[in-house]
């Protein structure tokens, strides 16, 4: 059985020929659609694509095109979005897609923080991760990566998320110091 989310890897193979370079496809169930998505920071003026709505629109971003419109990219900020529901949908999971290429300075955040309520000046944090540190070995591939954020099953009308991006790259990158790029296409509810 497949789960809210799958990676599948091919390759093509023929007898008496090379067998291709392995290609690798991330496929993902729908999930649960907000009423409505905003952004509460503002992401680099060159990835903005079509905005807040990108975030849940089911376009997935190409890995190695950064500007078909369908990514978002924070350096100066970090990623703070704005979810709201009906507030009678049970949501068990937050799933969120980034394009992860650590030799080009596309990053995890360094964390990523949900806040729940039924009023948006009473939202209060329930959940928060610190995604594995980089290590030296990240630096090879470009990829489709996804951050997996289970919860207690909430109904609440408002799911806010807040992610820092990287303020630091470590020492053994050709860019040790400068922040990190967060690139963010999709967040999924299930």
């Amino acid at each position: 059985a497949i789960s809210h989310h799958v990676n599948v890897n091919a390759r093509a193979v023929k007898d008496g020929w090379l067998a291709s370079n392995m290609a690798s496809y991330s496929f993902f169930q729908k999930g649960i659609s907000p009423v409505s998505t905003s952004l509460l920071s503002v992401p680099n003026e060159k990835y903005r694509g079509e905005g807040a709505e990108l975030l849940t629109n089911n376009i997935k971003g190409a890995i190695g095109n950064l500007i078909d419109g369908n990514w978002l990219g924070f350096r100066e900020n970090h990623m703070e979005a704005l979810f709201e529901f009906d507030g009678n949908t049970t949501i068990k999971e937050v799933l969120i897609s980034i394009n992860k290429s650590v030799n080009s300075y596309l990053v995890p955040p360094v964390s990523v923080e949900l806040f729940a309520g039924n009023d948006t000046l009473q939202l209060k944090s329930i959940k928060k991760i610190i995604p594995p540190a980089l290590v030296e070995s990240d630096l090879k591939g470009n990829k489709n990566e996804t951050i997996s954020i289970p919860i207690d099953g909430i109904k609440n009308k408002y799911i806010k998320i807040k992610a820092l991006n990287n303020p630091k790259l470590p020492k053994w990158h050709r860019g040790k110091g400068e922040k990190g790029w967060l690139f963010i296409d999709e967040i999924f509810f299930y």
